[in-house]
């Protein structure tokens, strides 16, 4: 577990509301089950597996970057060249003490109304980077 720690951010003016692809979509659905436990969400296209389960809309509002902490970071399909700015590097204070450092590609950044409320939530999707565990080739 992790405990949350407050950013100061601020979005691209420029946005653009679509659906959502196929890959990211059911993603979001299983990181909303996470975090809301006690209501259940599932792809329209899918037979719920609880009664009370809530199909999710495919629609979502796409920015260009965000702004963390007054580092600007793009979602990589919106840059005209390859550059670092969409690559990114987190790290996790574990409530157990520990620290981890993940690295990875910006893919997408956007906001998902979810609810009947419509309240916003706001995701990076990111392509994580895994260490290489196999034998190193000599020079």
């Amino acid at each position: 577990m992790t405990k949350a720690i407050a950013l100061s951010y601020s979005l691209s003016a420029r946005y653009e509301e679509r659906p959502l692809a196929s890959r990211t979509y059911h993603l979001l659905v299983h990181q909303l089950n996470n975090i809301f436990p006690n209501t259940h969400f599932h792809p329209r296209t899918e037979i719920p597996r609880h009664p009370s389960s809530l199909p999710l809309p495919v629609d979502a509002t796409f920015f260009d970057y965000v702004v963390l902490n007054g580092q600007r970071y793009h979602a990589s399909p919106n840059l005209d060249t390859a550059t670092a700015r969409s690559l990114v590097q987190v790290q996790y204070h574990m409530l157990s003490g520990d620290t981890r450092l993940e690295c990875g590609e910006l893919l997408e950044i956007f906001r998902y109304d979810h609810g009947p409320n419509r309240q916003p939530l706001w995701f990076g999707h990111v392509r994580w980077f895994v260490p290489w565990r196999g034998r190193r080739d000599q020079m």
